[in-house]
């Protein structure tokens, strides 16, 4: 049967590594296709043969030879599609998970059938016997697939659906089997509960930043009502000043509350900020390659490295007068004081070191 290649619709499919279709679509080329895409013939959908048709699109195919053939039910064509595809290319863990999440579905709407029908047993001569229809869907889709327990399972289409928070390396190494799932897996929990520590940790600071901010708003409403009281009482002809007993009190509350509220709100705004970046550095280790990813935290890291230590110079070149004065200084502190100089000292020795031979090409 000859039909238009636009006219075959493609669905969502299992397969998302095509292998190399240039290779496939030479061989089309120079042998002929051997074996048509299998399609629906009412439809035209697409049932077996995405690879085949990929390359003759890249041949420039305007029509293709095809076999139509009635899919039974969804199962039936899912079958179909990871049969065709695992005897020319393995299918990954990925592609493994999602055809397990299809398949799930169907054997959940057949659960809910055998439910409605009161059905849950079968007879010896049931076909349904040895198909491991009954008992739990995810037993039964680990079954079918070899998964290895619904557990494992589970975990699987865990990784699946937080891949964003493996390592882009990390989650080619699962994909092609080189990276445990029990690793994955843990890595990716581990993951999870630091980000979820880091929001609970924002929602505590937001929620003090939200009852200071409450303490600010009801001294300012009782010192505004103390001005009106202090305005509507009478004049007398020689002006006196009248303050209540805890005026000059609740001004400095005010005035402690208020820095509180500066400094938290502060915190929040850096914490805010914290957030939004680790979000960026993540999105964009999903859409870097690791040499961009390593390039990119090498630049990132020299930026901070200076802006850090030009802040630290700001922040302590000032107290280098210490060192006329260290006799003055008490026992504690001046230990303190040499210890802290000889780990900064230490410190700069050793990148001095790391640098000596570039430094020593350089000259």
């Amino acid at each position: 049967m000859l039909v238009d290649i636009d006219k075959i619709q493609v669905k969502d499919r299992i397969r998302k590594d095509f292998g190399n279709i240039q290779e496939l679509a030479d061989d089309i080329k120079e042998n002929g296709l051997i074996n048509p895409p299998v399609i629906t013939p009412d439809t035209y959908e697409l049932i077996a043969g995405e690879r085949r048709l990929r390359a003759m699109k890249k041949l420039g195919f305007k029509q293709v030879e095809v076999r139509p053939m009635a899919v039974k039910d969804a199962e039936h064509a899912l079958n179909l599609e990871i049969s065709e595809n695992e005897t020319r290319k393995d299918f990954s863990k990925a592609e493994r998970i999602d055809y397990a999440k299809r398949l799930e579905r169907i054997e959940e709407l057949k659960a809910k059938e055998r439910m409605e029908k009161g059905d849950n047993q079968y007879t010896q001569d049931s076909p349904s016997l040895n198909s491991d229809e009954g008992g739990r869907t995810d037993d039964i889709v680990a079954k079918k697939l070899d998964i290895g327990g619904r557990d494992t399972y589970r975990k699987e289409k865990f990784i699946v659906d937080n891949k964003e928070s493996l390592s882009p390396t990390d989650f080619a190494e699962w994909d092609e089997g080189k990276l445990s799932t029990n690793k994955a897996f843990n890595q990716i929990k581990e993951k999870l509960q630091e980000a979820n520590e880091e929001n609970q940790r924002l929602r505590n600071v937001n929620a003090g930043y939200e009852m200071k901010l409450q303490k600010v708003h009801e001294l300012e409403n009782q010192i505004s009502d103390l001005k009106q009281e202090l305005d509507n009482r009478p004049t007398v002809e020689k002006t006196v000043e009248v303050k209540p007993n805890d005026y000059d009190s609740i001004k400095k509350s005010i005035s402690g509350y208020k820095q509180d509220y500066t400094n938290l709100e502060s915190q929040y705004n850096k914490k805010i900020k914290e957030l939004t970046d680790l979000k960026a550095q993540v999105k964009s280790m999903t859409e870097l390659s690791p040499e961009e990813q390593y390039s990119k935290k090498l630049k990132d890291d020299a930026i901070m490295y200076c802006a850090k230590i030009d802040n630290f110079i700001s922040q302590v070149g000032g107290l280098s007068y210490l060192s006329d004065h260290i006799k003055e200084l008490p026992d504690n502190e001046k230990r303190a004081y040499i210890k802290a100089t000889e780990l900064v000292e230490a410190w700069a020795y050793n990148i001095k070191m790391n640098m000596k031979q570039y430094l020593n090409d350089k000259n």
